[in-house]
């Protein structure tokens, strides 16, 4: 069981940073001619950030503590799903740089322990 936290962890850990690496150029991507083409990135993001919900609140059962704003990010979520449904891509990429990306610049990073770094 220690092992499976720990890798858990440890993906948790590299996927916010590669959030923050890859979110940018996604972002340019929606503002520029063609958003529609970027529609799988941005529903790759949704299920990842839904993954770091859920992996969050799982090690909390386990009293892993690293807290999220759980309810704001679902509500951001929400945001960029009913700006795509309208085709608002510039919407949606002001909700993913201004809203999301500011939230998961916010999360802290487990360490071995559990513990927040």
């Amino acid at each position: 069981m220690e092992q499976i936290v720990f890798e858990t962890m440890v993906n948790y850990n590299e996927y916010i940073e590669r959030i923050k690496l890859n979110i940018n150029p996604l972002i340019e991507s929606l503002r520029e001619e063609k958003p529609e083409e970027q529609l799988n990135e941005v529903a790759n993001l949704i299920e990842g950030l839904e993954w770091l919900v859920t992996v969050n609140q799982k090690l909390s059962e386990l009293n892993y503590e690293n807290k999220i704003d759980v309810f704001s990010l679902n509500q951001q979520l929400q945001e960029v799903v009913v700006a795509i449904e309208n085709q608002d891509y510039n919407l949606c990429a002001d909700i993913l740089e201004y809203d999301i990306l500011e939230t998961i610049q916010t999360y802290q990073p487990y360490n071995l322990e559990g513990e927040i770094k």
